[in-house]
């Protein structure tokens, strides 16, 4: 029952995206409180990396147009923000940090 073998070929994309997900989350060092950012993330990921059966990308072969991935920031890394108000006194910061997870 907890074996998906019988059915392989159409496991293996929830493999390869769980398995994608568990690295993500290893790497950023978070919980798996934040499994549903980090799949949505991977799912991503996958649908602008390369694949051999069609030689390029699922958004490419999907759209037809290649996909633009300069925009895409590590999983968990820290940036930091700036405040979109003005701070009260001149003694409270007026950025903060976060991490980024999508």
């Amino acid at each position: 029952p907890d074996s998906s073998s019988p059915n392989e070929k159409g496991e293996r994309p929830h493999q390869t995206l769980a398995t994608k997900t568990k690295c993500l989350l290893c790497t950023a060092r978070l919980g798996m409180l934040f499994w549903c950012s980090a799949i949505v993330f991977a799912t991503h990921l996958y649908n602008r990396t390369c694949h051999s059966a069609i030689d390029m990308t699922p958004i490419e072969a999907f759209t037809g147009f290649k996909p633009s991935c300069g925009h895409i920031l590590t999983y968990g890394c820290t940036i930091t923000a700036k405040k979109p108000t003005g701070r009260p006194t001149k003694a409270d910061p007026n950025t903060y940090e976060v991490a980024v997870l999508g």
